[in-house]
């Protein structure tokens, strides 16, 4: 079961680069019965709310007749796992659990569904549908990043500016266009600036005071006056798997080992 938010970046990838991979669909028809059902869907709302599907893409195994789920890949919203790392962990489940449906009774409980898109057809359109929005996606997300990086966009009133006058101010950092010296790093903000993941661009040979510098802009930019946010010393960099804190700023992003990576911001 795939329960997904097309607002969200992470279901696109997820159909692109899961779903859409050969071998992972050919598990899938040998295996299962894929249900895929957007969160804003009627049958969507009602699995979120039965299963309590908080946090989007929600990828879950549902046992066929105890209808209880069985495996759930948590986090998904986060990161999503490579296709090889993915196929794999299925694959385990199914030498662990008997839980696989006959193909004689998959195709009759797909008989069933008659008014229901087949398997395959449920992939492919999902794809079809990721990839129509995820070049959207990514253009508003470099919009985003652009507008945070222009000096003077800031709201923080006066009072707020000479607070901060310990901090240096951060330069604006130009996004590289891509290439194979360029890597994209997701940041997730502390909910209290309201700012959505970000997806940016960096030179993999860039250092980590450059990551630093782009967060704290972005959070300046949003006006919030947080006595949290006052000294940029305050903010700290974490990735999501494992969790661990990033403590250099001299280093770079690929000596870090964030290529690609998650990144939480979060304040002292």
């Amino acid at each position: 079961v795939n329960i997904q938010d097309m607002k969200e970046f992470k279901c696109h990838e997820l159909n692109r680069d899961i779903w859409g991979n050969e071998v992972m669909q050919d598990v899938i028809r040998k295996n299962f019965v894929f249900w895929q059902q957007d969160s804003e869907s009627e049958p969507g709302r009602w699995f979120s709310g039965f299963y309590n599907a908080s946090e989007f893409p929600f990828v879950v195994i549902v046992h066929p007749k105890s209808r209880q789920i069985v495996k759930h890949w948590p986090h998904m919203d986060i990161e999503i796992p490579t296709t090889e790392l993915f196929v794999r962990d299925i694959q385990s489940f199914l030498e662990s659990k008997d839980v696989s449906i006959p193909a004689a009774k998959r195709r009759k409980i797909a008989g069933k569904q008659s008014t229901a898109p087949s398997e395959d057809e449920a992939i492919r359109q999902a794809i079809q549908n990721s990839l129509k929005e995820i070049d959207e996606l990514e253009h508003k997300s470099t919009q985003l990043n652009r507008k945070a990086e222009i000096p003077g966009r800031s709201n923080i009133g006066s009072q707020t500016e000479n607070r901060s006058t310990n901090s240096t101010p951060a330069k604006s950092i130009p996004e590289p266009s891509p290439g194979k010296n360029v890597t994209t790093l997701q940041l997730r903000f502390p909910s209290e600036f309201g700012l959505r993941p970000l997806r940016r661009r960096f030179l993999k040979d860039a250092p980590i005071k450059n990551v630093f510098d782009v967060a704290w802009q972005c959070m300046r930019a949003t006006g919030v006056d947080s006595l949290s946010c006052e000294n940029r010393e305050s903010m700290t960099l974490r990735t999501t798997f494992p969790r661990r804190k990033i403590q250099s700023e001299k280093s770079t992003i690929e000596e870090s080992k964030l290529l690609n990576a998650v990144v939480v911001v979060e304040l002292a």
